[in-house]
C-alpha cells in the first residue's frame, strides 16, 4: 500500500505466492483518494479477491502479510474495525467464508520492499496492473 501524505491520491500492490514462494500473481492500481488505513484495506480486500478467483483456493492456504498492525487487526476479528470500514470488511468477511484455510500475520515494514514499489507505482496507474503465472 502506498499513499501521498493524509488523504491523497494512493495505490495498492500485492504478491501471491504458493508455499513453495513461487510468485503467482502480481498486482498494482490506484485507488483514487485514501488515506493508509482505508488503502491497506483495499489491498488485502483485492488479495482476497484475487485468491478466491484463483485455481490455488482448493489446494493452498491464503496467508495474508501486512506490515499494518491494524489490518491485521480488523481482518482477524472484524469488529474491531472503525465504522467508516465496515462495508469493506464485511465485503472482506464474505470472501473469507468461501476460503477454507487462511491466515493474516503481521510483517515487518522492510519485508515489503516490492509491494511497496507495486503501490507506488499504482498511485498513477489509469488502468490497473495484473500478472498471473498459472504453471
Amino acid at each position: 500500500m502506498a499513499w501521498l501524505s493524509g488523504n491523497r491520491a494512493a495505490g495498492i500492490g500485492g504478491i501471491l505466492r504458493v508455499c513453495n514462494s513461487n510468485i503467482r500473481i502480481v498486482f498494482s492500481k490506484s485507488i483514487g483518494v485514501a488515506d493508509s488505513n482505508l488503502a491497506e484495506r483495499f489491498a488485502a480486500f483485492e488479495a482476497f479477491k484475487l485468491f478466491i478467483s484463483s485455481l490455488w483456493v482448493s489446494t493452498h492456504k491464503l496467508l495474508l502479510e501486512s506490515d499494518s498492525t491494524n489490518a491485521v487487526m480488523w481482518i482477524s476479528n472484524p469488529s474491531s474495525a472503525p465504522w467508516r470500514f465496515r462495508w469493506l470488511i464485511n465485503n472482506i468477511e464474505n470472501i473469507k467464508r468461501l476460503i477454507p484455510n487462511w491466515s493474516v500475520n503481521d510483517t515487518l515494514q522492510e519485508a515489503n520492499v516490492v509491494v511497496d514499489i507495486l503501490a507506488n507505482a499504482g498511485i498513477n496507474r489509469v488502468d490497473g496492473f495484473i500478472l498471473v503465472q498459472e504453471s
